[in-house]
């Protein structure tokens, strides 16, 4: 930043000469690191991207992201260090992290790379979770040289392939599970159409649906609740009736999914999250009862667990 970056410029160009494309570097900083005005690192980059190099930010998930900072430098990449899966037990909120940048690479334009590889398992977690570049033991150890081209071209086929499979897998498990709800979801609606509000709807849909979830309740079109919530604690369900009229419209999805589900008349089934009241891992089914009011059916880790659905 001193002489404005002529300094590295010029050794750039004096790469080019001898026959390097700048294309193929990559400039990676660290923003966790930088203390200085972003603003002018950003023109120092943009500069810097017009002979063709690309930028890279790393550790992005190993540390507070700066999200503004991210947005406003614009990296060609975002780097993830994967040694948080070596770890016998990884907290569902580091997953959720490295799903949100997932989500920030998409937004920006940016590509993921996803570094410290040393398991097959980190490899299908990033290949899992939009990873186009890959670097780690489990493939190749760093060395001054470069590495031929179709260097992992046989592994890479072979892992691509069996992860292909197992995500096809589990797609249709979910696919099968979704299937089963509607079924059953459609033939206890018949069984109680005579229910006399809602509360007693979902009164009887708890005890029909005991085995597979502990959050019964029912929103309009809007996000109000028009139940309560029947709650599942100790084994035994309860009406909590303060939850009438609560606002769920801010959720992510939320009306998107009204949307779909209004227009054909079929129930979903969510991603995985984290409930905020139970910290609990869990997927909502959700139904249309008519066109102004869904059921909404949070089904328990346990169940999700015995139906390979956890992940």
């Amino acid at each position: 930043m001193l002489d404005r970056g002529e300094s590295f410029l010029q050794l750039l160009l004096a790469y080019e000469a001898k026959g390097l494309a700048l294309g193929r570097i990559v400039l990676e900083i660290n923003e966790q690191h930088f203390k200085g005005d972003v603003d002018q690192l950003n023109h120092l980059l943009t500069y810097i991207r017009t002979y063709g190099v690309k930028v890279a930010v790393d550790n992005i998930a190993e540390h507070s992201i700066n999200l503004e900072r991210i947005g406003v430098l614009s990296p060609d990449i975002l780097k993830i260090d994967l040694h948080e899966l070596r770890k016998a037990s990884v907290h569902q909120a580091y997953q959720g992290i490295v799903h949100s940048i997932s989500l920030l690479a998409r937004k920006i334009g940016a590509t993921l790379l996803y570094e410290d590889i040393e398991t097959s398992f980190q490899l299908q977690y990033a290949w899992r979770h939009g990873g186009r570049y890959y670097q780690g033991y489990y493939l190749a150890k760093p060395g001054p040289e470069a590495v031929p081209r179709d260097l992992l071209k046989d592994l890479l086929r072979q892992e691509c392939h069996r992860f292909i499979q197992q995500e096809k897998k589990k797609l249709e498990t979910l696919y099968h599970i979704s299937e089963q709800f509607q079924q059953r979801i459609t033939a206890l609606l018949g069984k109680y159409k005579k229910a006399g509000n809602f509360n007693e709807l979902i009164s009887s849909l708890a005890a029909e649906l005991d085995d597979v979830c502990f959050r019964i309740y029912v929103c309009d079109e809007d996000g109000f609740q028009q139940s309560g919530n029947m709650f599942k604690r100790g084994g035994r369900w309860e009406l909590e009736h303060e939850y009438y009229m609560k606002n769920w419209s801010w959720r992510p999805y939320f009306l998107e999914n009204i949307i779909r589900m209004r227009s054909r008349r079929r129930g979903i089934l969510s991603d995985l999250y984290t409930d905020i009241e139970t910290g609990e891992t869990i997927r909502t089914y959700s139904y249309p009862i008519d066109e102004r009011h869904y059921l909404f059916i949070d089904l328990s880790y346990s169940y999700l667990f015995e139906h390979d659905a956890h992940y």
